[in-house]
Formats: C-alpha cells, sequence, structure tokens
C-alpha cells in the first residue's frame, strides 16, 4: 500500500520540482480520493504490520515507478514508445540477469513455468508497459501514475466477479473513492487535452 500510495505524490513532487510545473488542484484532489480508496480497498485490521526496512523499501518503489515515469515521458517526446518499452526493459534485463545465477531457475525450464514465464514477460510487462507509455504521450506523467491506481481497482473487481472473493463494505466505498479520483482526473485531462494544453 505504501509502494502504490506513495508514487503519485513522489511523482507529483518530482515534477513540481524538476520541470517546475506544479500539479494542478483537481490533480492533488484526485490523488488524496484515489489514495484514500485504495486504503479502504485494502484495509484489513487482522492483517496490519509495520516494519520500517518494509516500508522504506515500499517508498523506494514508489520513487523508482515515479522516476520511471518521469524519465519515460520525457523520452516519448522524440523517441517513440515501443522504442522507448524496449530500450528501458533491455537495460532492466541485464542489470537484473546475474540473479538468474543466483536463485534455482529451472522451474522456467517446465512447460508451466515456460508458459508462465512468457505470459509475464509478454502480456504482464511488455504489452502493459508498451500501452502504458502510449498513453504519457497524451498525459503528464503525475497524471499516468495516478490513473494507474486503476490497477489495484481492476484486480479488486475481477477478484469479486470472477473469482467469487468477498468484499466488505469499507472495501466498497474504496471502490467508489478510487472511481470518483480517477473520473475526476480523467474528465480534467480531456479538458486540457481540448484546450491544446497537457495535463
Amino acid at each position: 500500500m505504501v509502494a502504490i500510495g506513495s508514487a503519485p505524490i513522489l511523482s507529483g513532487l518530482i515534477e513540481w520540482l524538476y520541470l517546475k510545473k506544479r500539479p494542478a488542484a483537481v490533480w492533488w484532489i484526485s490523488t488524496f480520493l484515489s489514495i484514500s480508496g485504495c486504503l479502504l480497498l485494502f484495509m484489513n485490521k487482522e492483517s496490519v504490520h509495520a516494519d520500517p526496512v518494509g516500508i522504506l523499501m515500499a517508498l523506494g518503489a514508489g520513487l523508482s515507478f515515479a522516476g520511471y515515469t518521469l524519465v519515460s515521458r520525457d523520452l516519448v517526446d522524440r523517441h517513440s514508445s515501443l522504442s522507448v518499452v524496449a530500450v528501458v526493459f533491455t537495460l532492466s534485463a541485464i542489470c537484473l540477469s546475474p540473479l538468474l545465477f543466483i536463485f534455482d531457475m529451472s522451474w522456467v525450464g517446465s512447460l508451466q513455468g515456460m508458459s508462465v514465464s512468457l505470459h509475464l514477460g509478454i502480456m504482464a510487462t511488455g504489452a502493459a508497459y508498451f500501452l502504458f507509455v502510449k498513453g504519457l504521450v497524451h498525459v503528464s506523467s503525475s497524471t499516468a501514475v495516478t490513473l494507474s491506481l486503476a490497477e489495484p481497482l481492476t484486480a479488486a473487481v475481477l477478484g469479486v466477479f470472477i473469482v467469487g472473493e468477498y468484499l466488505s463494505i469499507t472495501s466498497w466505498v474504496g471502490i467508489f473513492l478510487l472511481l470518483l479520483g480517477i473520473g475526476l482526473l480523467i474528465g480534467s485531462s480531456q479538458k486540457a487535452v481540448r484546450k491544446g494544453s497537457l495535463p
């Protein structure tokens, strides 16, 4: 939750400091509603545990995603979305390659392991981030990171309607706040696009 919730705020602050572009009031309102929605959606008093090291690592993950989005947003102004995704994830794969010799990767050799790896690599990562970067052409990095909070919302709704999971009233209120926050941001983005400015 810390990683997901910190990313939009950090993205807005980095954009403000780095690009000298102060996020609009509607962005702050949308981000607050969306993060509050995520908190309510995943609130479970029985599983709350705060580990300082874990919180720092989660903040690092949020900062990494915010930084990745800001850099990608800058790159798509000069290069194609496909090129940006290809270069970023090729470099990421090279950086992660030493882990292949540290952990047991024999499971990848099985049919099931290979199919899972291909699905995660092509669909869940490659195609998903290509579409994400493609969208960065039309919105600012801070807006994109806030809109990415639709991911836990989608996961929760799919869990209810496909897997048959149960959500509490609190979680449904969280879904409502998420939809409200994301809806406000989409509405303001469409108005900005019509006016010819980047939201």
